[in-house]
Order: C-alpha cells, then structure tokens, then sequence
C-alpha cells in the first residue's frame, strides 16, 4: 500500500509501525520503503479499525487506491468481484512469472473472468468450473471421468467450450454465437 500524499510521511511512520501492532496482532513482517509500506499478515478489515490508544483510523493514512493484497477472498468481500478479478490476474501472473513463463494476458483474463461471472469468486478446479463430461475430462484424470459417465450413464449437451474443442465443434462463444447470413442476386445463403 503507498501512505497518502496529504499525510506527512515523517509524523506517520512511526505512528503506522504503533497502530498496526495494536490493531492486529497476526501481523508478521512490516517493511516501509520510501513512501510505500508492506505488511504481511493484515486483512482490509483491520485497516478500518479504530485505534483508541492513538486516536485514530487506519484508513487516514492509507491511500486505499494503491492498496495491493494477494488475499483473494478478502478482496472480494471488501472491494467486490472486480478487484477480485485483477487480484487472480495479478497473482496468476506473478506465480508464472517467477518461473520465467509469460502468459498472455488474454488467457489469464479468461481464467479470472471464468471464476467470477456469477458475481462470486469460484475456485478453478474440476469440481466447480464445469458440469460436463468432456469439460472435466480436459482438466485432468480423463479416463476417470470417462468411466464414471459410462457407468452412470451420463450425457453431455455438448454447451461448454472444453466440451465442443474436445469433439472439433465450433465454441458458442463470441463470433460462435451466431450465424451468419448473406444474401446475393440468386437468393439467400448459410
């Protein structure tokens, strides 16, 4: 998180370092850098306490519109599903970054988007993402599911994206969404 400009970073330093410690005590590492200030351990929420002792409110000295937070679930409560979102963006892209793999922007997006268009923050995993046979089957574990659907006589409507690539079908998604209808001087044509 960055302090706030209108707060003289002198007076605040120390204040912070007393403040934090009284507000939560789960706190494990506090580091300020220039004006920026790292602390490992604290939720948003504790960042809206007051603290008696001092008189006053974290958020006073916070510039909550630089504030970062790996915590995904806790954004989402505090900020919404939008921050949310650039939260899975951002930590996605740090965890393949640290092994020296870029990923296109666009595929993370589709990831964070696929774990929020409810509105809720959805775990991505085979369990939650998809209902489908062929869907969970391109996760992991294909014979599994294969057999399971066998035995249980499952189907697949064939609506999911994993589901169409996995048979060659064209995704009902974006340009997939519709036909495409043009007309010449002998008639109308698919």
């Amino acid at each position: 998180m960055t302090l706030s400009s209108c707060v003289p970073v002198s007076n605040t330093i120390e204040k912070m370092r007393e403040t934090f410690k009284v507000v939560d005590s789960d706190i494990t590492h506090m580091e300020i850098l220039n004006n920026d200030v790292t602390v490992s351990g604290c939720n948003y929420y504790s960042l809206f306490d007051y603290v008696p002792s001092h008189g006053v409110y974290l958020n006073d000295y916070i510039n909550f519109y630089t504030c970062i937070s790996n915590d995904i679930y806790n954004t989402w409560e505090v900020l919404g599903i939008e921050a949310c979102r650039a939260v899975i963006i951002r930590e996605v892209r740090a965890v393949f970054q640290a092994y020296g793999i870029e990923i296109d922007i666009r595929h993370l997006m589709l990831i964070a988007d696929k774990m929020t268009v409810t509105g809720e923050y959805v775990a991505f995993n085979r369990h939650k993402m998809s209902g489908s046979v062929l869907g969970k089957m391109s996760f992991e574990s294909t014979y599994n599911f294969l057999r399971k659907a066998y035995l249980y006589g499952s189907c697949d409507e064939l609506e999911g994206p994993s589901a169409r690539v996995a048979l060659g079908l064209p995704v009902r998604n974006g340009t997939g969404m519709f036909d495409l209808l043009y007309e010449d001087n002998q008639g109308v044509y698919d």
